[in-house]
């Protein structure tokens, strides 16, 4: 499988610190573009581990990435006069981080496939400000977490702050385990979703 890169990829030098904790190590790029760049160093970081990555644009002038070891690049000693060895790394795009700490925190999803299953969640549960979310995931009483709530009939997705109030263990009890929120705040979420229940009544 051939990998996918950036089609602008430059040739160009910049010093490099990298680490997975510290800037402990140090090498130069050999390209770079938008979406990555490939390190000459002697030192490869584990494949799909998590590096801080500074880029030395001049002596006092640099700047700073979360990046992913995509690829090793090994090359045999007699080589080494005519090829350089390292790893390639894709640059984390803003967005992918906050996912990351989002998930740390606690993330629920709910799925409504049809203006129907909104409609029913809604009346029944949404409304009056919380909604029973079945997860596997062990959460606690009082836990904050971010409840995604996907609408796929309108290719949309809410997100919104909750509180965990109850969790349910045993399935024989519920036909599933999951745990039971209430939004942080009530006026946002039914501001949010009442557009798509109206129209539910026309569909």
């Amino acid at each position: 499988m051939k990998e996918r890169r950036g089609k602008k990829r430059g040739k160009r030098r910049f010093l490099v610190r990298y680490g997975a904790r510290e800037l402990s190590h140090s090498g130069f790029t050999r390209d770079i573009s938008k979406r990555g760049a490939f390190i000459v160093s002697s030192s490869r970081p584990p494949l799909d581990s998590k590096l801080h990555v500074q880029i030395f644009l001049e002596r006092e002038r640099c700047v700073y990435f979360e990046a992913l070891v995509t690829r090793h690049k090994i090359v045999s000693p007699h080589l080494r006069s005519l090829e350089k060895g390292g790893f390639g790394v894709r640059f984390l795009l803003p967005q992918e981080i906050l996912q990351q700490m989002v998930v740390k925190q606690g993330l629920l999803e709910i799925l409504y496939a049809t203006p129907g299953d909104l409609k029913q969640a809604y009346e029944r549960q949404l409304r009056y400000g919380g909604v029973f979310v079945p997860t596997e995931r062990e959460l606690r009483r009082g836990s904050e977490v971010l409840l995604r709530i996907r609408l796929d009939f309108a290719k949309q997705t809410l997100e919104f702050d909750a509180t965990v109030v109850h969790v349910w263990t045993n399935a024989t009890q519920t036909d599933t385990r999951g745990v039971g929120v209430v939004f942080n705040d009530r006026k946002e979420v039914e501001a949010a979703i009442e557009p798509f229940v109206g129209k539910n009544e026309t569909v």
